[in-house]
């Protein structure tokens, strides 16, 4: 496969919480396009994926996917990570899972370097500490690295969230929620049960039973606010620039309400007849917040936020579904640029984390607490233990006991009345309120709004300008001097002005600007080798070059043989055992080469039918038939000694009284016959002339005879046959070795 000289990869990322068939597993989703704007369709695309620290210095886990066939696929992919049908790479001791990876109260993480080879020390984390994905692929020429690290949000550390509340939990309780019983008070070394009458107070140390000080006087509630009277009168009162409550000291109690028209009142009362005024001026021109855009709800102009459904995708329609149910989450498809439901499916066996709640558990009766270090009762919402002369009270809305002061001399509540526009709830425990005003009713209203009502109020019937028609019929014709345009509007629609008018029409991405007012988005000019970046400094989505890859994070995987220059000659792999390249020598089977090629151990050497030449002069093959080695000498091939004699090569008439050096191993023979008178000696060594006497002729006389010798001579020797007197040997010759 050959993917180009660049593989351009543009990845959308959704991590889902649970995958369907694996409780603690994350998605990854996108398309991978290549440089020349075709997509990746290679039928052995590879995923490695790490999990890292904040700064990508540690990783924490690391697992490589199973071989994903995407032939056909126009580039879309969709790999799950953690699913428990991949090779982890790292850790691979223990019952370390993907989730593990996520916790946050774990003292330290044993690191993984960037290379696998390599160890990264360890890495803390803090209780808020995020974690980071990296990936790459494999495109069938080498693995691509996508060049962004990714955060992962909060979703996969619930995961771990979950596991460790479960773990901290009785029931729907935490450890603070619960109190051991020998705080509880004692009889035998078993809880005791109080006597009627008596409540739980609490001294500091433990909870001990005590006449309950409400009904000494059996009176009911002797003072609101130090009044010691038997009976008490609650009423309405206007005294006073904001609500306040005054007691006379005789029983009587009053709740001041002033009205909201008086001069210095800060909050107070708003009557009928002011209300229905101010509400309907208040429709003449609806009043948005900070942010809000006016929307058509399909009779109206209304103020708003945009919502997320509100939001188009490149087809025009809605990215989020209306709603999913309770068994369903969202999932990102990169084929409809739109998210969709999917259905969690999980067995009994899946769920390993997180608690139930009471509702789910409504018929398993608790009939007693289990003692242990640090369990007590439930304390206030702000778990805030009881202090001394506090006793417990039941509130029967959480359903559970909590900490109060003792504030009752004794006696019940029976009844409280209240005049309108206040209300009372009755009974012991009533609860006073009142309401705001509204078309039928006196209720409340603050200052700030009375005073924005009292602004609207003017003695004009018609109007003109930006809006016609009267004070209760007004119709919005212009915004700020800009017509508004009467086309039709749809729901979900949003008013834009278009240079002349205003104009209902939906929200499009393209459309959204940037702090400085500009368009958020530069990406019309994008070539196939850059990417889309968002810059902090421009507020900006803009094109950005993808920049070469530096050697040192390539961490795993082998680099195709057409990715590498032709000068790449240098290059090592491990140690002994390997083959291994070190200052211009080549070591197979150690990391010590000592000459240009150093092998340890046997070397196999076959042979073909290549003849021999000045080419491949120097080269050695085993000949199968002769089972000898050989060489070539740049004409022929040649034995080499092992298991059979040498070879002799041709005679070579060679001088008397001439220095030669021997180009091989050789033999050089005399034939002296012609000797009429002296002698022959033969000398060889590695001097230049030689001077070591290896054989002498016998002298003799006149008409007598010698005779002949053969010496060896070793490769690179140097050689001599001399003679004396009148000595001439007929014949000198050299036969070499080959």
């Amino acid at each position: 496969m050959n993917t180009g000289t660049f593989l351009w990869a543009l990845l959308l990322c959704l991590i889902a919480g649970i995958a369907e068939a694996s409780p603690g597993s994350l998605t990854y989703q996108g398309r991978i396009v290549k440089s020349d704007g075709k997509p990746l369709e290679y039928g052995g695309v590879s995923f490695l994926f790490d999990i890292t620290s904040p700064d990508g210095s540690c990783v924490i886990y690391r697992e490589q996917s199973q071989v994903k066939d995407m032939t056909n696929s126009n580039g879309v992919f969709d790999v799950p990570i953690g699913a428990g049908s991949f090779s982890v790479k790292f850790p691979q001791t223990g019952s370390f899972s993907l989730i593990d990876a996520f916790n946050n109260k774990a003292t330290s993480f044993n690191c993984r370097g960037l290379d696998d080879a390599t160890v990264g020390g360890t890495w803390s984390p803090s209780v808020d500490s995020i974690r980071k994905l990296r990936v790459r692929f494999w495109d069938g020429n080498g693995w691509q690295l996508v060049d962004t690290d990714m955060e992962i949000r909060s979703v996969p550390f619930s995961h771990y969230a979950q596991s460790a509340e479960r773990a901290e939990k009785v029931g729907s309780y935490k450890a603070q929620d619960l109190l051991v019983k020998s705080q509880l008070p004692q009889s035998s070394g078993a809880p005791q049960a109080c006597a009627a009458g008596q409540v739980l107070s609490f001294d500091g140390i433990n909870f001990i039973c005590v006449t309950d000080q409400m009904g000494v006087s059996g009176g009911g509630i002797q003072s609101l606010s130090g009044d010691m009277s038997s009976t008490h009168l609650l009423q309405l009162g206007s005294v006073g620039t904001s609500p306040n409550w005054i007691h006379d000291g005789s029983g009587t109690h009053t709740l001041h309400l002033p009205l909201a028209a008086t001069n210095g009142v800060t909050a107070g009362l708003l009557s009928k007849a002011d209300y229905e005024v101010f509400n309907s001026k208040q429709a003449a021109l609806p009043l948005g917040g900070t942010g809000q855009v006016l929307k058509w709800n399909g009779s109206a102009w209304v103020p708003g936020a945009v919502n997320a459904f509100e939001l188009k995708n490149s087809l025009g329609t809605t990215q989020f579904p209306t709603s999913c149910p309770v068994n369903q989450t969202l999932n990102w498809s990169a084929v409809t640029d739109a998210f969709t439901c999917n259905t969690i499916a999980l067995s009994a066996s899946q769920i390993t984390s997180g608690t139930f709640s009471d509702s789910m558990i409504s018929s398993l009766v608790i009939d007693k607490v289990t003692s242990g270090g640090g369990k007590y009762f439930s304390y206030k919402p702000s778990n805030v233990a009881c202090t001394d002369q506090q006793v417990l009270k039941w509130n029967a809305a959480p359903a559970r006991w909590e900490c109060g002061v003792d504030s009752n001399a004794g006696g019940t509540v029976t009844a409280v009345s209240a005049s309108a526009p206040l209300s009372s709830s009755g009974g012991t425990t009533p609860t006073l309120s009142i309401s705001q005003a509204n078309g039928s009713t006196n209720g409340y209203l603050s200052a700030a709004d009375w005073t924005t009502f009292n602004s609207k109020l003017s003695t004009a019937t018609t109007f003109a300008g930006d809006v016609s028609g009267s004070y209760n019929s007004l119709s919005v014709d212009k915004i700020k001097g800009k017509t508004v345009a009467s086309n039709p509007t749809t729901s979900g629609q949003v008013l834009k002005y278009d240079g002349t008018n205003w104009t209902a029409a939906a929200l499009k991405l393209g459309e959204l600007v940037n702090a400085t007012g500009g368009s958020a988005f530069n990406v019309a000019s994008c070539t196939a080798a850059q990417t889309l970046n968002w810059s902090s400094i421009t507020d900006k989505i803009e094109c950005q070059n993808i920049a070469g890859l530096d050697a040192g994070v390539l961490t795993a995987g082998t680099i195709a043989a057409a990715r590498l220059p032709s000068s790449a000659i240098f290059w090592q792999d491990g140690g002994a055992g390997k083959i291994y390249y070190s200052s211009g020598n080549v070591g197979v089977g150690t990391n010590n080469p000592r000459t240009a090629l150093d092998v340890s151990g046997e070397v196999r050497v076959g042979n073909t039918s290549t003849g021999c030449s000045a080419t491949n002069e120097g080269a050695m093959r085993y000949n199968s038939t002769s089972k000898l080695m050989e060489y070539c000498n740049a004409t022929t091939w040649v034995s080499m000694a092992g298991g059979a004699t040498k070879a002799l090569g041709a005679w070579e008439a060679k001088s008397s009284d001439v220095v030669y050096q021997a180009a091989t191993d050789g033999f050089v023979v005399v034939n002296p016959s012609g000797c009429s008178y002296g002698y022959y000696s033969v000398h060889s060594d590695s001097s230049n002339p030689p001077t070591v006497e290896r054989i002498k002729g016998k002298a003799f006389t006149s008409g007598g005879s010698q005779a002949g010798a053969t010496i060896p001579v070793r490769k690179n020797d140097y050689w001599k046959v001399t003679t004396t007197y009148s000595c001439a040997p007929d014949a000198v010759y050299w036969i070499p070795f080959n």
